[in-house]
């Protein structure tokens, strides 16, 4: 089923086991994915660009006519796997023309303060994949010459492991989906960017508590957060310190949804 809300359509169906709506097929050709891990991610950016959706069972999709172009937000959910899902079904069902994947990353380089956006070059594994971001479209940032972004299957945790991945790899930052997305583009044939906001710097260790509360659709597993912070009440805290810097993150996301807003209105 779609929904009309707010001016977005909504698709809100197990759109991973059943096929796609034929309305929404023949609605419209889709301009411009922009595909983000997490829920915070997911509405910080549809804060910028436009009305909210809302979850189904699989992804959460919204869609936006800007400037004339057709402009779908999906949250895909997070690590590897997920993300090679996610941007299968993308392209099999809706086709987008380019792809942008933003969201949050973790710090590697010293250098780089709390919600710094880092916009790679190229992305990087840890066993020598590797994929080189040169394409160019009116919508897309210019990127830096010098960055690599680091994926990874799982959260880094420990200052001393950000400190021995930047030795080692000289990867600017790292999350667990960009690799994967760009490998579906490039497969695909459509031009890709990766934008990336620190979310915790280099030299910030994170509670081993916080893995797994999220779950792998992206959204928060709230209860499991709260059975921890009765385990161990001083994780509250730490947790707290942590949301004062996704403030600032979803702060600097919004602002460059608004950005990318207006660069899709004034350029189509």
């Amino acid at each position: 089923m779609v929904d009309h809300v707010f001016g977005a359509y909504i698709i809100h169906r197990n759109i991973a086991r059943e096929p796609i709506d034929q309305e929404f097929a023949n609605l419209m050709q889709v301009d411009l994915l922009i595909v983000t891990a997490i829920v915070s991610e997911f509405s910080s950016i549809a804060e910028g660009i436009g009305p909210s959706g809302r979850r189904h069972e699989d992804y959460r999709l919204q869609v936006n006519r800007l400037g004339g172009k057709t402009v779908v937000l999906m949250q895909m959910g997070m690590g590897p796997s997920r993300a090679r899902r996610a941007m299968k079904w993308a392209f099999e069902h809706i086709d987008p023309a380019c792809v942008i994947m933003v969201g949050i990353a973790g710090g590697l380089d010293p250098a780089l303060p709390l919600a710094t956006k880092v916009v790679p070059f190229r992305v990087i594994d840890e066993h020598q994949g590797e994929i080189t971001l040169t394409e160019k479209h009116p919508w897309f940032e210019e990127t830096s010459p010098k960055t690599s972004l680091l994926q990874t299957d799982r959260i880094i945790l420990q200052a001393t492991q950000k400190s021995e991945l930047f030795v080692r790899t000289g990867a600017r930052a790292v999350d667990m989906e960009s690799l994967a997305v760009a490998r579906a583009c490039n497969e695909a044939g459509r031009p890709i960017q990766v934008v990336r906001f620190v979310s915790d710097r280099a030299g910030d260790s994170l509670p081993s508590e916080i893995v797994g509360l999220v779950d792998e659709a992206g959204n928060p597993r709230l209860m499991t957060a709260l059975g921890r912070i009765i385990r161990r009440p001083t994780l509250l805290r730490e947790l707290l310190t942590i949301e004062r810097s996704n403030k600032l993150v979803a702060t600097a996301m919004r602002s460059w949804g608004r950005e990318l807003r207006a660069r899709i209105t004034e350029r189509s």
